[in-house]
């Protein structure tokens, strides 16, 4: 697939070279949120580039209700290309593949409202993380005890990356990740992988105090549980390791792992705290350049 990626009007990479197919993806959202009467503009989107992946997709979501048939060579295009396409691209096809399928399974669809969520928060857009979960928070209820703590914890999440007061991460903990042993049917061993997924990152950044005896409580439920964990719960154990990395001296190898992760999130605050650490403790100028970074950001999200 040739073409390189454009920015979306949220800034999120499409695969096109085409800037009139970004036009018109671009103009759809905005007739989708301002319930315009034109949303057939994204029509035009597969019509100047055949191979994009998102104009392909949101065009058979548009087309699905009303001339179907039309909607499935949209639907073949876009799966065609879908390996070339960006990571947002994807979550948005696995979103909608599910909303227009005839067996179309609703708990499934809902439950890839963390995947889209990852999106925004693997690129450090945590306040629209939060508003997006916000807005499908109430459709969650039915959810396993792990989706549903899995949703919020993301949500949690975003505020604790987003440098958002560590009082609303607790909130979120308490009302809604550790609320959940409360109901019917709840299954705890669920909970308490996201909580303690949740309360090592609070750990790593020193915001224990907020959380009164919480992790105390949650270690004593824990004694007698084996729980297995996902890629985006092991991702703290990286925060982990160049945390001892920097208490053991092993500064110059923290500052490579450090480095090598803002490669990857470079909008995440605390990795440029580490940075300004492991800079500091060498007595190197750069400390106060990621000093810097790090209030920018810090200020950026949720202020």
């Amino acid at each position: 697939m040739e073409g390189g990626m454009k920015l979306d009007r949220w800034g999120y990479e499409v695969r096109t070279s085409s800037d009139a197919c970004i036009s018109a993806i671009n103009s759809y959202y905005h007739q989708v949120l301002s319930y315009g009467r034109n949303r057939s503009v994204i029509l035009e989107a597969p019509e100047s580039d055949p191979e994009c992946v998102l104009g392909n997709i949101l065009a058979a979501h548009f087309l699905c209700s009303a001339d179907s048939s039309r909607a499935v060579p949209l639907i073949n295009a876009a799966k065609s290309h879908l390996e070339h396409a960006s990571s947002y691209e994807k979550a948005v096809f696995e979103a909608v593949m599910y909303l227009i399928s005839p067996d179309r399974d609703d708990d499934l669809a809902v439950e890839l409202h963390s995947k889209l969520c990852h999106v925004y928060q693997y690129e450090c857009r945590f306040k629209e993380a939060v508003e997006f979960m916000n807005d499908c928070a109430r459709s969650w209820s039915p959810l396993s005890s792990f989706m549903y703590t899995h949703n919020w914890w993301h949500v949690a999440l975003c505020y604790l990356e987003g440098h958002a007061p560590m009082e609303k991460v607790r909130d979120i903990y308490d009302e809604c990740i550790w609320k959940e042993l409360e109901r019917s049917g709840a299954v705890p061993v669920e909970v308490y992988l996201n909580a303690i997924g949740l309360l090592l990152r609070v750990y790593i950044r020193g915001g224990l105090d907020v959380f009164g005896d919480r992790l105390k409580n949650l270690a004593n439920c824990l004694a007698d549980e084996i729980i297995g964990a996902s890629d985006e719960q092991l991702d703290v154990f990286t925060e982990v390791h160049i945390s001892l990395l920097l208490d053991t001296g092993e500064t110059l190898m923290a500052i490579q792992a450090i480095e090598k992760q803002l490669k990857k999130r470079d909008g995440a605050p605390f990795l440029w705290r580490l940075l300004e650490k492991a800079y500091s403790i060498l007595g190197k100028e750069e400390a106060a350049r990621c000093g810097e970074k790090a209030r920018t950001l810090e200020a950026t999200y949720f202020t």
